[in-house]
């Protein structure tokens, strides 16, 4: 699913609407009707700007933008720690 800055930014705001889908203390977490319904709203809301998008796909980008999120917020911490200033950071991750 490759998809513009736009599209992405509308696809994460929808998915905070839906707080079963990321918060492991939430009551709905483990409740798979919940949560289903949850990612076929994020999909009815994709429509106007992806009409073939489908819930499966949905997951995929939402895991592959949280797996990006968490390498480049490690890149951050592990710079932190080893002592490299931050324009040895932005260089390193290119």
């Amino acid at each position: 699913m490759s998809s513009s800055s736009e599209q992405i930014a509308l696809l994460i705001e929808l998915h905070e609407k839906h707080t079963c889908l990321y918060i492991v203390k939430h009551p709905d977490y483990h409740n798979k009707n919940k949560r289903s319904m949850a990612t076929a709203q994020i999909v009815e809301g994709l429509k106007d700007v992806r009409p073939n998008v489908s819930g499966e796909q949905v997951q995929k980008k939402i895991l592959g933008l949280r797996t990006s999120y968490a390498q480049e917020r490690r890149k951050v911490f592990e710079s932190l720690r080893s002592g490299m200033g931050e324009e040895e950071v932005r260089s390193a991750a290119d």
